[in-house]
């Protein structure tokens, strides 16, 4: 048998005896992404540094599931924006300021809160400590979790 004919016949390809489908084309269900409400979270990272100074923010609902991520960076040592969507009824509104007694502060709907200092917890917030860069002395890190009710 020819190479050609072997490969063709491997394929099912050679033969006039191809089955039709016996069902329908399966329909693709749109998946739909769920809010779920409750106590939600945000996690910040913050890097501030030479002639920058960048905020990574990720909100989670009531289930830990990522609901909005967004990088916000500014030059100079104040930021702020706004981060929502995928069923989070309001906006998550954040202030993130180079100082150490409160580096963020949110609101969101009514609610209004502060970080707190770093290396501390409050009843919303719990935060790091800066992370000082041997290597890099110009560069500090810190990360804080807050919990808000959505």
């Amino acid at each position: 048998m020819h190479a050609t004919a072997v490969f063709m016949a491997i394929l099912g390809l050679g033969t006039t005896s191809l089955a039709a489908p016996t069902s329908a084309p399966a329909h693709e269900v749109a998946v739909e992404k769920r809010f779920k409400s409750g106590l939600c979270g945000v996690h910040v990272h913050i890097q501030r540094g030479w002639e920058r100074y960048q905020a990574d923010v990720k909100v989670f609902d009531a289930d830990h599931n990522v609901v909005a991520e967004q990088a916000f960076r500014a030059k100079g040592n104040v930021i702020s924006g706004k981060i929502g969507g995928n069923g989070l009824p309001n906006e998550l509104e954040i202030h993130v300021t180079n100082g150490d007694e409160n580096p963020a502060t949110f609101v969101y709907g009514d609610e209004h809160w502060e970080s707190g200092q770093s290396g501390t917890k409050n009843d919303r917030c719990s935060v790091g400590e800066w992370d000082h860069k041997a290597h890099w002395p110009n560069r500090n890190t810190v990360d804080m979790d807050c919990g808000f009710p959505c």
